[in-house]
C-alpha cells in the first residue's frame, strides 16, 4: 500500500466519539476491535492545514499513525519551504503506525520517529512550529511535557482528547484530565486559544501571541 492509499484509507474511517458528549459523532462499537470508527478521522483536515502552515512539527504520541499521516500531508503542501519534517516521539513502536510508516518509501516529507519518554531524563526537543500533545492523559503527564518542552514550539500548541479526558483521565482513572495543566500553561505563557472543537475526543489548538 502506498502513502496516498493509505490516507485515503483512514479520511474514510467513520469518527467516534463517547456516548456521552452531546457535540460529538455517535458511538460505533469497539473501535480497536473491529477497525471501522476512529477517535482522530473527523480532525484530519484540520491538522492538515495547520501543518500547511509550518515548516517543522513534533508530536508526542504516534499510536495508529492517523494524526502523524496529517501532518506529513500537511507540511508538504508548505510551497513556502523545502524543509519540511516531521519528528514523532512515543514510548512505545505499537499501535500500527509506526510499523506501518516505517515500511513506506514514498512518505510525502521527512519523518523521523523517536522512541522514548518525552518527560524522563535530561532532554528537550528542538524548537519546532507546532508541538502536538497526545501521550498519558493525565494533568501531571502534560504539565510535565509544557513544563519541559513547551518553550521550543514557535506558533502553535495543539493537543487532542480535551473532552474525552480534560476533566479526568480514561487513561488512569481516579487522576485529573489536561484541561487544568494547558490552560495553566497557556495563560501564563502568552499562547491564545485560536480554535477549538468539540468532536473525535476534542481539539485545542493554540496560536502564540508573544
Amino acid at each position: 500500500m502506498t502513502f496516498n492509499e493509505w490516507y485515503d484509507c483512514i479520511k474514510k474511517i467513520p469518527p467516534i466519539d463517547l456516548e456521552w458528549n452531546p457535540w460529538g459523532f455517535p458511538a460505533r462499537g469497539d473501535r480497536n476491535r473491529t477497525g471501522e470508527c476512529a477517535d482522530e478521522s473527523g480532525l484530519l483536515p484540520i491538522l492538515e492545514y495547520f501543518a500547511s502552515q509550518c515548516e517543522t512539527i513534533t508530536e508526542f504520541g504516534c499510536r495508529e499513525g492517523h494524526s502523524t499521516s496529517a501532518f506529513l500531508v500537511g507540511l508538504s503542501k508548505n510551497n513556502n519551504s523545502v524543509r519540511q519534517k516531521l519528528i514523532s516521539v512515543d514510548m512505545r513502536t505499537t499501535g500500527g503506525g509506526y510499523e506501518r510508516l516505517q515500511q513506506m518509501n514514498d512518505l510525502p516529507c521527512a519523518w523521523e520517529f523517536i522512541l522514548r519518554d518525552t518527560i524522563s531524563g535530561d532532554w528537550q526537543i528542538n524548537k519546532t512550529d507546532m508541538l502536538h500533545i497526545d501521550t498519558l492523559h493525565t494533568y501531571d503527564q502534560v504539565q510535565k511535557e509544557l513544563e519541559i518542552h513547551g518553550n521550543q514550539a514557535q506558533k502553535y500548541l495543539s493537543f487532542h482528547d480535551v473532552i474525552s479526558q480534560g476533566k479526568q483521565s480514561l487513561d488512569m482513572p481516579g487522576q485529573e484530565g489536561i484541561c487544568r495543566a494547558i490552560e495553566e500553561y497557556t495563560n501564563k505563557n502568552g499562547w491564545k486559544r485560536i480554535l477549538e472543537i468539540n468532536y473525535n475526543h476534542g481539539l485545542w489548538i493554540y496560536g502564540k501571541t508573544q
